[in-house]
């Protein structure tokens, strides 16, 4: 995980669509349901360049230490490819991987339009958890734009329903539930 793959995949859009440029790339935890249509909206009015927009962490932490949590962050097309033409970041690719990519924008000027999607951003509360709502973790609510820590199919059942995400759709006869 913390190897060098966020530099990998950041690196590589660019090259991949570099005839196509979008005005953002962004990744993803395979744990994390996103609301594309509730992105879009949150990125509409934002900047389309120089932009650093997820869940910041570590909560309440000084800003020039924060950094977008690996559930999914978006960055502007333009630092995407910054990362794809700094042959420096290739040397610092040992830790954390989300904590290095905000140490690089810092170090490289980049990503300072900031933009923290909390609350709208987090990590899934199920009642049966020994700790309850935090700064990162809350129940549930419409005006999601993700769900992280989805790791079992009841977990992602529960939150595709509270968003009528499957509503209309037959049952794939590859869908189970586990009870």
């Amino acid at each position: 995980m913390d190897n060098g793959k966020t530099y990998t995949y950041f690196s590589a859009v660019p090259r991949l669509f570099a005839g196509e440029p979008y005005d953002y790339v962004g990744k993803t935890d395979d744990d994390t349901y996103y609301r594309l249509g509730a992105l879009a909206d949150a990125l509409r009015d934002n900047p389309r360049r120089d932009a650093y927009y997820g869940f910041l962490t570590p909560c309440h932490a000084d800003p020039r230490t924060q950094y977008m949590s690996g559930m999914g962050y978006v960055v502007s097309w333009d630092v995407a490819a910054w990362v794809a033409a700094t042959p420096e970041l290739q040397n610092d690719l040992k830790g954390p991987e989300d904590k290095l990519f905000g140490r690089w924008l810092r170090w490289g000027g980049r990503g300072r339009n900031v933009f923290g999607a909390e609350p709208r951003m987090y990590d899934y509360l199920d009642g049966g958890m020994r700790q309850g709502p935090t700064c990162f973790r809350h129940l549930l609510q419409a005006d999601t734009v993700a769900v992280h820590k989805l790791k079992d199919n009841l977990k992602w059942a529960r939150t595709l329903n509270f968003f009528n995400a499957t509503e209309g759709h037959e049952a794939s006869p590859l869908f189970h539930v586990d009870h």
